[in-house]
């Protein structure tokens, strides 16, 4: 899918930075739309928001004995807080612990950005073969759009015995298929599961290429599959503009974006290019929080804490309340220097 030059021009306007076409091979995405916002706006989206993301952690004061001076760096060092638990005072700021951990969550917003530019690659070697586990610069990667682009049913070369849902690529005089593992033994269209309430899955898909005169090829790649539109949330938004003004609802979990979600499964994708399996431990605000607060490492491997940084940073008017959880009368624990209703 291309980028029309008008679209383009509208891009660079909206997120400041004109991003070049999608590197990940697109499926079912050519007329996709969530909310009114295209694929291209998505992944445009999803880029600015990493970038701000990182400057907004560049902001973070790390020296204690020098009083914070802007608001922007009380907001960013709040939102660190409340997401990756660094020490934190209103006044002063945190310390080298909390800077350096700020360094571990930078360096996953410079690998989810690699990961969307698809230069992304791993450290592990195979012993068999010498070559990377992990290269994104070799190997695809495929991205879905809901599952539109999906065909359940058999195709030449298909290993799985039976029908599978897969995806039929034509590529400069080679076929070929492509079937998402996770989705093999199911009837139901990927993204319309009733046994499965995702908006976002992270995946390894067999990949079969066939030439003709030559031997299948068959490997495993990386997939993302996006499933925006089964949100229920009605405040669910297609893209947040940098500084955006959010509605009269302060709850901080309507504000789930598709560039987030985007982010959420590229944080999957940086975990498997190191060769660990980053599972979602928790969702939304308040859990979130919560394990922050309680296992700091898990909440630095866990894709939602680096959606809603991403997400918050992106407005000053935003305001850090969600809904207390059920059956307390007792607010999450909160950052030293930090109201719960603490103002973005």
């Amino acid at each position: 899918m291309q980028i029309s030059l008008f679209k383009a021009l509208l891009l660079f306007i909206s997120f400041g930075k004109c991003y070049a076409a999608i590197p990940w091979t697109l499926i079912g995405c050519d007329e996709y739309k969530f909310r009114g916002a295209d694929i291209d706006t998505i992944w445009a989206n999803a880029n600015q928001m990493v970038t701000n993301a990182q400057k907004q952690i560049d902001l973070i004061p790390g020296n204690r004995i020098t009083l914070m001076t802007t608001s922007g760096a009380s907001i960013a060092g709040a939102n660190a807080a409340f997401m990756f638990n660094i020490p934190w005072d209103a006044k002063t700021g945190t310390n080298s612990a909390g800077k350096a951990t700020m360094g571990t969550v930078d360096d996953v917003y410079t690998n989810v950005g690699q990961a969307m530019a698809k230069t992304l690659k791993g450290t592990a070697i195979d012993p068999n073969t010498g070559q990377l586990v992990f290269d994104l610069t070799r190997d695809e990667a495929f991205l879905f759009c809901e599952g539109g682009g999906l065909t359940r049913g058999d195709f030449p070369g298909n290993i799985f015995g039976g029908p599978v849902w897969y995806a039929k690529v034509e590529n400069a005089g080679q076929t070929e298929y492509v079937a998402p593992q996770y989705a093999t033994g199911s009837l139901q269209q990927p993204c319309t599961e009733k046994a499965e309430d995702y908006i976002g899955k992270t995946f390894i898909s067999k990949h079969i290429i066939q030439r003709p005169g030559h031997a299948d090829v068959i490997s495993d790649v990386t997939g993302v599959i996006l499933c925006p539109n089964r949100q229920t949330n009605p405040d669910a938004l297609p893209a947040l503009s940098p500084n955006f003004v959010p509605g009269p609802d302060r709850n901080v979990n309507a504000y789930i974006s598709a560039p987030g979600i985007l982010i959420h499964e590229m944080v999957h994708v940086v975990g498997r290019s190191r060769g660990q399996t980053w599972g979602d431990v928790a969702y939304a605000f308040t859990n979130c929080l919560n394990m922050a607060k309680t296992d700091q490492n898990t909440a630095l491997q866990n894709p939602d804490n680096y959606r809603l940084f991403a997400e918050v940073s992106q407005s000053p008017k935003t305001e850090w309340l969600a809904p207390q959880i059920q059956g307390t009368t007792t607010p999450p624990a909160q950052p030293a220097g930090a109201a719960r209703r603490a103002r973005r």
